[in-house]
C-alpha cells in the first residue's frame, strides 16, 4: 500500500516533470507531503497509483498539451475515488 500524502500530482512525465521537481520541494517544505510517479511507485503503477490518489486529500493536475491528450493523465483525474482536482496550467501560449 502507497504511504499517505497530502497531494497527489497527475502531469506528462516527458513534459513537466521539471515543474512536478521544483514546486514539490517548496510544497513539502512548508508541510504538503506530496505523491508522484516515479518518485513514490514501485513496479505495480495502476494499483500504486489509484491508491495513492484514494488516500490524498488534494489532487493537482499540471496541465500542457502533451497532459491533456495523456491517457494516463485522463485515468488519474477520472479516478472513482479522486478528490477534485485543482489545475495548474503551464501551457504556453
Amino acid at each position: 500500500m502507497s504511504k499517505k500524502r497530502d497531494l497527489f500530482i497527475s502531469y506528462h512525465t516527458d513534459s513537466s516533470k521539471y515543474v512536478v521537481e521544483k514546486i514539490v520541494p517548496m510544497l513539502e517544505s512548508k508541510g504538503i507531503s506530496c505523491w508522484y510517479a516515479p518518485r513514490d511507485c514501485d513496479n505495480a503503477w495502476a494499483e500504486v497509483i489509484l491508491q495513492a490518489i484514494d488516500s490524498a486529500s488534494m489532487f493537482l493536475v499540471i496541465i500542457n498539451e502533451q497532459s491533456m491528450n495523456s491517457e494516463h493523465v485522463k485515468n488519474e483525474i477520472n479516478a472513482p475515488k479522486a478528490p477534485t482536482p485543482i489545475f495548474f496550467n503551464i501551457l504556453k501560449y
